[in-house]
């Protein structure tokens, strides 16, 4: 569950995204969803905001029979709201499961009635193909937000990013061989030799049970790899 507070001029509204319960048929589902439906009016009696919109995934269809309707129902009657999709909408699904064979009306708009009569639009996005969801569009008319104020003395991070397409690679390879000249190297290692192409060099160490990779790109002269671990060299240690 998610929330933004939207300053409009008749108030502040709470828009809340939601993900709510689904119903597999135990006593702690339905617990679940009525915990869900109290966590999202604690949300909105705390806030200032003077209007509650809801909406997305409810995992409740209204027109078929379900343990989690009559608490749906509740949760509307309790706090004075209405669910605006179904108002509008008809024979519509938002849900659909092995290609049509299943669907199911389970995307809700649910807000205040002072903020209902304001929706100018509601549709289903049928073409929209990422999942077996389909999702809902409101469009609301008549509200107008207030102009954000922007302190800009306010000090905020600052992102470093770094252009990887300017780095230096000699001097990369310079202090990867300094700091892997400091690796102590067991007893049990030995050299292999391996064939020297473009800037690689002649022979390099590896540990036992370890794999010698070569890359012909950015002038890494060798890669040795460990089960996940992948070590890059570019010089022999001694």
């Amino acid at each position: 569950m998610t929330a933004i507070k939207v300053l409009a001029l008749d108030g502040p509204i709470l828009i809340v995204n939601v993900y709510m319960p689904v119903d597999y048929g135990t006593a702690e589902c339905v617990e679940a969803y009525n915990d869900a439906c109290s966590n999202i009016v604690s949300l909105y009696q705390e806030s200032e905001a003077v209007c509650l919109m809801v909406l997305r995934d409810f995992n409740c269809d209204c027109g078929k029979p379900g343990r989690f309707r009559d608490v749906f129902s509740k949760f509307m009657l309790d706090n004075n709201l209405v669910c605006s999709d179904t108002k509008r909408l008809d024979g519509v699904f938002t849900y659909c499961k092995d290609y049509g064979s299943c669907t199911s009306w389970i995307y809700h708009v649910v807000c205040s009635k002072s903020l209902d009569v304001r929706i100018c639009d509601i549709s289903v996005h049928y073409k929209y193909i990422s999942s077996d969801h389909k999702p809902l569009t409101v469009t609301l008319s008549d509200v107008c937000c207030e102009a954000c104020h922007v302190d800009t003395a306010e000090p905020y991070p600052c992102v470093t990013r770094y252009d990887w397409s300017n780095a230096n690679i000699n001097l990369y390879q310079q202090r990867l061989c300094n700091a892997l000249s400091t690796v102590s190297i067991p007893p049990s290692a030995g050299l292999m030799p391996t064939e020297a192409r473009g800037n690689y060099l002649p022979e390099a160490p590896y540990l036992r049970e370890t794999k010698c990779i070569q890359y012909s790109e950015n002038n890494v002269h060798g890669a040795y790899v460990n089960h996940d671990i992948i070590i890059y060299t570019c010089a022999r240690v001694d």
